[in-house]
This record gives structure tokens, C-alpha cells and sequence, in this order.
């Protein structure tokens, strides 16, 4: 079992530790959460208690609940060619630009505020892009977007709903 005490970014961060060259480095690893995040979407979705004292037991216990992981081939800003996993939700366009402003602001807020006080920055500024898109091998073409999104999960930018 490895730990993540963190928040969405820091699940993210450990689930791709999790993978190496396309696969499972091992399959009977499992994730466990103290969420002390920002946000905290993912444990909102798996049913992870927040409080310390309540989440503790379940680890110890571990209570592991199956989850599909998502995956995603991407071109960064510099043009490197990489692969991500998420457990939660994958956004770009005008989503990753919110978590840039985000994660550039004070830590003092939690939940919802700070992700509307990025998205306000982000409808003044942002500015739609232009990305190919390619599912499962089949290029979908080239469009003009103002955000994807892509859900595993059903909560993002701090308790905003985006999937059943």
C-alpha cells in the first residue's frame, strides 16, 4: 500500500508512480488517501472521509475499493510527447489554465473558492486553443476548444459536479 497524504495533484502525481511503460509495475499495489487538498475531489467520489481520524481505520483495515484509472497520450507546451494516468478527472483548455492560477494563489482557501477565483481569471484572459484530437487510434480531427473534459470521477475544482 502506498500513502498519499495530499489532494488531487498529489493523487495524480502518485498514481502515475504506479505505472511504468504502459503497465501496472505491480498489480496487487493499492492507493491509499488522507486527503489534505485543496480540493479533494477524488475522495469525494470514492467515499473517502476527509477527517484524519475516520480515514485512518479504512487504511488500516484496507478497505480498497476497485477503480478504473484513465490514460492519456499528450503534447506538453514544450512539445514532449507524454503519458498520463488519472484516477479522477483530466481537463484542458480553459481547465488547466484555472489549476495554473490555482496553484499560483494562497493554500489558505479550500474547497470551491479558490477554484472560482481562478476560473474568473481565467474567462478574462483565456483564450480558446486549437488541438488534435485522437481516441482509441481513430483521429477525430483538429477543433477549436474552450476545455475537455474527460471524467472517471464525478467532482472537480473543488466540489463542482461535471458527472454522474
Amino acid at each position: 500500500m502506498i500513502v498519499c497524504i495530499g489532494g488531487d495533484g498529489t493523487i495524480n502525481e502518485t498514481i502515475n508512480g504506479f505505472f511504468e511503460d504502459g503497465k501496472p509495475i505491480r498489480t496487487d499495489a493499492v492507493l491509499g488517501v488522507l486527503c489534505m487538498g485543496t480540493g479533494g475531489d477524488f475522495v469525494k467520489t470514492a467515499g473517502i472521509p476527509k477527517d484524519f481520524s475516520e480515514a485512518l481505520p479504512i487504511l488500516a483495515g484496507r478497505n480498497a475499493l476497485k477503480c478504473d484509472a484513465g490514460h492519456i497520450t499528450l503534447c506538453t507546451h514544450s512539445g514532449e510527447i507524454v503519458d498520463k494516468y488519472f484516477l479522477n478527472i483530466t481537463d484542458f483548455g480553459m481547465g488547466g489554465d484555472v489549476v495554473y492560477h490555482v496553484n499560483n494563489s494562497s493554500k489558505a482557501l479550500k474547497g470551491k473558492l479558490p477554484f472560482l477565483m481562478g476560473m474568473l481569471k481565467s474567462q478574462i484572459y483565456y483564450r480558446n486553443k486549437t488541438v488534435r484530437f485522437e481516441i482509441d487510434g481513430k483521429d477525430i480531427g483538429v477543433r477549436k476548444i474552450k476545455n475537455a473534459v474527460i471524467a472517471n470521477g464525478r467532482y472537480f475544482g473543488g466540489g463542482m459536479k461535471i458527472a454522474k
